[in-house]
């Protein structure tokens, strides 16, 4: 993004809107006090404000770049920050660019970390891990800086700089601030040495249930076979969104990463009698009915649906079969296929009369029609053979993705 020259800006709203009085305001030259004010006025979630977010942005940073008022540029800011997060990055983007990314664009931010105003060391502590490849002392001053957008920032940024030292973080974990006990967790699992790993495990087993949870949902980042077997412990969680986590993440670490197979964690979660297979069964169709935040992937759902049809063995099957029919309605194929060739496995008298149901119904989309057509003509066959088509024989696969890989081919 590139500033805009004030006569550049067009508005959508009418001239007595309140964008347009702070445009006025800034366009004519008042005084600090009143830029300052209109500047303030550019941070609300007014109807003109939002319909002219963009333009509203553009000149949020152009008056950090610009104006000659250090209180006026710390307020251009934090309207910038209550605007978006987002706007922040951007900030600092449009500085670089100024700068051109030389040695002077980390002068600048260095110096931002030591000013009297927390906005400006908060976006000093925002850029530094994208121009430093050491941490500064500046920044490690920022780690105990009393604006908790500060501290957050900072302590990320500490994890992603070159550095073995976790003390300076041990602190951040019992923060007031969740978004700093977040950013903390994150520094953690972006050091990634042993010692991070077993504060990691110290917090997943021993922390309140919302560090347990935010552990949970960062060690699959750590492609180790020790945050599988942490993640294992997790699903014995007394908490049930600390469980999802801990199974969303167990699934992307086994298909993200290299440390443990799919085969392995199946097998394991099979085997041992310490797990309660209905609430992991349970779990599972969480992860794949209603919405979901960045967490859950594509890839995350179809290893899940896969666990929920291989745990079928240990479910009651009037338990797992509705599970099992709302996920014919998935919107991902490869979901809805796999969890259509496990219904069949299971015993359960009125299966074909629901499924009978779902192809007489009109309401049915036509996927899932065709779908049930599908399962309800193997339960009929005499002999279990590879059904036509996209269906194959579930029972032998390895892990999910041999699905895709035997459809496909």
């Amino acid at each position: 993004m590139t500033t805009r020259d004030q006569n550049e800006v067009q508005l959508t709203n009418n001239d007595g809107s309140a964008v347009s009085q702070a445009f006025s305001v800034l366009d004519n030259g008042a005084n600090s006090q009143a830029r300052q004010r209109a500047v303030e006025a550019l941070g609300d979630s007014s109807q003109s404000v939002r319909e002219n977010k963009q333009q509203v942005v553009d000149r949020l940073i152009q008056t950090v770049l610009s104006d000659p008022d250090d209180d006026v540029r710390a307020e251009a800011i934090n309207s910038l920050y209550f605007q978006g997060d987002q706007y922040i990055h951007d900030l600092v983007t449009e500085i670089a660019d100024t700068k051109q990314r030389d040695s002077s664009a980390v002068a600048l931010f260095s110096e931002w970390l030591t000013s009297t105003h927390s906005e400006f060391r908060m976006v000093g502590a925002t850029a530094m891990s994208s121009f430093t490849d050491e941490v500064t002392s500046e920044l490690e001053t920022a780690l105990g800086d009393d604006d908790p957008r500060v501290q957050a920032r900072a302590v990320r940024a500490y994890g992603e700089l070159s550095t073995d030292s976790i003390e300076p973080i041990r602190p951040l974990l019992q923060a007031e601030n969740a978004h700093v006990r977040r950013a903390a967790v994150s520094a953690l699992t972006s050091i990634g040495n042993s010692t991070a790993l077993q504060m990691l495990g110290s917090l997943i087993q021993t922390g309140d249930e919302q560090f347990r949870r935010i552990a949970a949902k960062h060690l699959y980042q750590l492609d180790q076979e020790q945050s599988a077997r942490m993640l294992l412990s997790a699903l014995r969680d007394p908490s049930e969104l600390v469980q999802r986590t801990a199974m969303v993440s167990l699934i992307r670490l086994f298909t993200e990463g290299d440390a443990v197979s799919p085969s392995d964690v199946c097998e394991y979660v099979l085997t041992t009698q310490t797990f309660e297979h209905d609430t992991l069964a349970e779990r599972l169709h969480t992860i794949l009915d209603g919405d979901h935040d960045e967490h859950v992937t594509v890839e995350t759902e179809r290893s899940a649906s896969w666990l929920l049809g291989e745990l079928t063995d240990r479910v009651d099957d009037q338990t797992v079969l509705p599970w099992l029919i709302d996920t014919l309605y998935h919107s991902d194929q490869f979901v809805a296929d796999i969890a259509a060739a496990y219904i069949p496995q299971l015993e359960v008298p009125t299966i074909e009369k629901e499924l009978q149901m779902l192809v007489s119904d009109s309401d049915t989309p036509a996927d899932v029609t065709e779908r049930a057509q599908r399962v309800l003509d193997r339960l009929r066959q005499s002999t279990v053979e590879a059904v036509e088509g996209r269906s194959i024989e579930y029972t032998y696969l390895r892990y999910p993705a041999e699905y895709s890989q035997k459809y496909q081919s």
